[in-house]
């Protein structure tokens, strides 16, 4: 295992053991507020933007750099490094109000919460696209099964009840913010817009993560093995929220779905870093071979 995946494997498993702490702290003080539970869920999000994000924007630039330029590899990581900005941006900006008293702007930066990850979920679907595409010229036998359009058309049901359960969702990613009658209605919009990504995003990820595995173990396989598993995680995640979040509230953050999310930002920030490595292994036995 290399230095900087032996790195964030420590980073991810100090996280995750920072938020079962917190879990047990509130199992032990149920007086805790609705508000303060909520505080504490939004800064667990936060904390994993903060220590996990910026893996995936520093190794996907590195990864970049491994391709030539115009090579499909260079072109995809580079987009995937860039845009992983409103991600990251987009979970601090969102998740923010919750934790902290920010005044009139909070309703415009959950707003921004939800469009920034959309956007980044837009380009994500075309990186996959284009390296699926990469893949089946390369004349692989790569096959999806008849389960895969079994799942990506109940992921198309799941985007259905989301739009259901939207106000449930609303309540979730507002905690502890105002709303006007105008931002309600724009933070629905960009909530609808989300739900209605994530049917295209995990088919896409899904026809990803298959050609990973039918790739085998390889380093490369498990990068984008990695980046697909963010966005198979992606519609579980919003679905347990509409599920369980009226009846549960931020309980049902602290004890189960932040964890969710931690595996869909550690995959995510692996991907990358498995790229490189790659990377490096190829130029070190092209070097021996010299």
């Amino acid at each position: 295992m290399t230095s900087p995946r032996k790195t964030l494997g420590w980073v991810v498993a100090a996280v995750g053991a920072a938020m079962v702490v917190t879990a047990i702290y509130c199992a032990f003080h149920p007086g805790l507020t609705s508000t303060e539970l909520g505080q504490i869920s939004g800064a667990e999000v936060v904390l994993m933007a903060v220590t996990v994000l910026p893996w995936l924007t520093v190794f996907a630039h590195k990864a970049a750099r491994r391709f030539a330029p115009g090579e499909t590899g260079s072109g995809t990581w580079t987009m995937l490094a860039w845009t992983s900005h409103l991600l990251g941006a987009g979970q601090i900006i969102g998740y923010l109000p919750s934790v902290l008293e920010l005044g009139p702007i909070e309703a415009i930066m959950v707003i921004a919460g939800q469009l920034m990850p959309a956007t980044f979920r837009v380009f994500l679907c075309i990186a996959l696209y284009r390296m699926c595409r990469a893949y089946r010229e390369t004349g692989l036998d790569f096959r999806m099964r008849g389960l895969d359009y079994v799942l990506s058309v109940a992921v198309g049901v799941v985007a259905i009840v989301l739009i259901v359960f939207r106000d449930t969702l609303f309540l979730y990613w507002s905690v502890n913010a105002d709303f006007g009658t105008t931002a309600h209605s724009a933070m629905l919009g960009a909530q609808t817009f989300n739900f209605l990504l994530y049917p295209a995003v995990f088919f896409l990820s899904l026809t990803m993560f298959r050609y990973s595995v039918q790739m085998g173990g390889g380093l490369v396989a498990r990068a984008w093995g990695g980046v697909a598993l963010y966005g198979l995680l992606q519609p579980l995640h919003a679905f347990f929220i509409a599920l369980g979040y009226d009846t549960l509230g931020p309980n049902l953050s602290i004890y189960f779905d932040n964890f969710i999310v931690l595996c869909a930002f550690s995959a995510l920030a692996f991907g990358p870093v498995f790229q490189v490595e790659a990377s490096r292994l190829k130029h070190d036995r092209h070097g021996n071979v010299g």
